[in-house]
C-alpha cells in the first residue's frame, strides 16, 4: 500500500532561502593598511617622523575601503589619521619654540668703537653682581648652554693656585681650560659675553672650560704668569700646572664677523690655530729686558 507524501512545513522555503543567501555572502576582512597605519601612529608618539607615514597609510586605507566591499576598518584608519596628525603638529610646535629660544642679538661689531651706554650699564651691573658673589666664594661657575663659564674674583687666595685647580677640573672632564682676560670697559668682551648662547660660539666652546679673569683686579698675578695685560679680550690656553702655554690676541678675529670669531676661537681652543697676525712669544721673564 502506497503511503502519501507528507507536505513540507510552511517555514521550509524561508530556511532554504536564508541558507542560499549565507552561501552567496562574501566574508569581510580587516584592512591591513588601516591596522599598520594605527600601529605607526601609536609609535609616532615616541618617534614623531613615523606620524607622516601613518597619515599616508591612513589615506591609502580609506581609498581601499571606499572601493572594496569585503573590507572593514574605517574607524581604525580615522584613528590613525588623528593620532599621526597630532604627533606631527606637536613636534612642529615644539621645534618652533626651540628655534625661537635660539634667537640672540647679532654678533656683528658695532660701527662705532665707542661703547654704547647700554653695554656700559650692563657691564657695570654684571661686574657689581660678580663682585658681591666674589666676596663670599671668590669663584662662581655657571653653564650657558654647553659652555662652562667660570668667573674668578678677588676672593681667592692665589690666581696661580686657582688656575691649577681649574685646569685639573677641565682635565677630568676632558675639556680644555681657556683663560679669558677681560675688563670693565671692553666692548669686545661684552660682544662675546652676549653671544655665548649663540650656536656659533656654543660650537666653538663646546669642549672648553672658559675662565674669566678681570685684568684690573689681577694685573700683578697675570704679569707674573706672563699673560699680556695690555691685550684685553684675549684668550690663553692653560696647560699642565695651570701655566699659560699659548695666548691669542683679540685682533686675530676683530677684522671679521661672527663666523670668523667662531672659527678662530674654536681653532685656538683645539690647538690648531697656527698662522697669526700677532704670534705669542711666551711673555717676558721678570729678569728679562725688552730690546
Amino acid at each position: 500500500m502506497t503511503q502519501k507524501a507528507q507536505p513540507l512545513p510552511s517555514h521550509t522555503p524561508q530556511v532554504l532561502v536564508g541558507a542560499r543567501v549565507a552561501e552567496n555572502a562574501q566574508p569581510t576582512y580587516l584592512s591591513r593598511p588601516a591596522v599598520l597605519a594605527l600601529v605607526l601612529a601609536s609609535w609616532s608618539l615616541v618617534f614623531p617622523p613615523l606620524g607622516g607615514l601613518a597619515i599616508l597609510l591612513g589615506f591609502v586605507a580609506r581609498t581601499q575601503l571606499s572601493t572594496a566591499q569585503n573590507l572593514r576598518g574605517s574607524s581604525i584608519a580615522s584613528a590613525a589619521l588623528t593620532v599621526g596628525s597630532f604627533s606631527l603638529l606637536s613636534t612642529a610646535t615644539a621645534l618652533g619654540m626651540w628655534l625661537g629660544s635660539l634667537e640672540t642679538p647679532n654678533l656683528e661689531p658695532a660701527p662705532s668703537r665707542a661703547t654704547p651706554a647700554s653695554l656700559r650699564s650692563a657691564s657695570s651691573h654684571h661686574h657689581t653682581q660678580t663682585q658681591n658673589a666674589d666676596m663670599d666664594a671668590g669663584v662662581t661657575e655657571k653653564a650657558i648652554g654647553r659652555v662652562n663659564l667660570v668667573e674668578i674674583g678677588r676672593g681667592i687666595e692665589s690666581l696661580d693656585q686657582e688656575l691649577r685647580r681649574q685646569q685639573t677640573v677641565a682635565l677630568l672632564a676632558n675639556e680644555q681650560a681657556l683663560l679669558w682676560v677681560v675688563s670693565d670697559e671692553c666692548p669686545e668682551c661684552d660682544r662675546i659675553q652676549t653671544g655665548l648662547n649663540q650656536p656659533l660660539l656654543q660650537r666653538a666652546f663646546r669642549k672648553t672650560r672658559l675662565i674669566r679673569v678681570n685684568a684690573e683686579e689681577f694685573a700683578f698675578e697675570l704679569r707674573h704668569l706672563h699673560v699680556p695685560t695690555d691685550c684685553i679680550g684675549g684668550f690663553g690656553r692653560i696647560g699642565v700646572g695651570g701655566r699659560v702655554v699659548d695666548f691669542l690676541h683679540r685682533e686675530e678675529w676683530t677684522a671679521g664677523g661672527s663666523a670668523r670669531l667662531a672659527f678662530v676661537l674654536q681653532s685656538f681652543a683645539e690647538g690648531k690655530y697656527r698662522k697669526r697676525r700677532h704670534p705669542w712669544r711666551g711673555g717676558e721673564r721678570e729678569d728679562e729686558t725688552a730690546i
